[in-house]
């Protein structure tokens, strides 16, 4: 490879950091899968920098993930992040790759620095209602830190009746139509 094209290919590198919520039925698996979606990384010619291994932690909200034709509900997932190098040409072949992983619940692929790291066990404390602080350290502790772990094994959306999504959606048009109500009182006063 020549001078100019080694150049040219280092100024099409970028800093990406990967935050993922691995589902949590793989329980002693959930590590194998991790290790997988970096080895994903690599095989797009991404070259890990930093991760921090998952870590399950309870959902803000219910989450649905369709697979083989059924929907699966959940409530926690194993949270965890990889920072990686790569060329940019290469982030759309990675989100086909992760779009395809059956053990992603979901993701986040962000644009970062190479000097910004928090350690998922800080992100999973902080996400569960510890009211501990957050380290302002980016290096990870070997301690085991307490979270709280939660039964989730998915519960198939045909078995189980959605008893709250009648009132939930009414709480909504509520919300709604109070919201409408307000700018339509706001414009008539202009």
């Amino acid at each position: 490879m020549s001078d100019e094209n080694i150049q040219n290919e280092e100024k099409n590198m970028q800093d990406y950091e990967l935050g993922l919520h691995l589902i949590p039925t793989l329980e002693d698996k959930t590590q194998e899968v991790f290790d997988a979606i970096k080895a994903s990384i690599e095989k797009v010619g991404g070259t890990v920098t930093a991760d921090s291994n998952p870590v399950l932690i309870p959902l803000a909200y219910q989450m649905v993930k369709k697979v083989d034709s059924k929907n699966y509900k959940y409530n926690t997932a194993s949270f965890g992040w990889i920072k990686f190098t790569t060329a940019t040409t290469t982030i759309e072949e990675l989100k086909e790759v992760l779009d395809l992983h059956s053990d992603i619940l979901r993701y986040l692929l962000l644009k970062t620095t190479a000097d910004s790291n928090t350690p998922t066990e800080d992100v999973a404390r902080f996400l569960s209602g510890d009211d501990e602080e957050v380290s302002d350290d980016s290096d990870s502790s070997d301690e085991d830190e307490s979270v709280t772990e939660h039964e989730d094994k998915g519960k198939d959306i045909e078995d189980e009746e959605d008893k709250n999504k009648e009132s939930t959606q009414e709480d909504i048009d509520k919300k709604v139509d109070e919201a409408i109500d307000a700018i339509t009182e706001e414009s008539e006063e202009k």
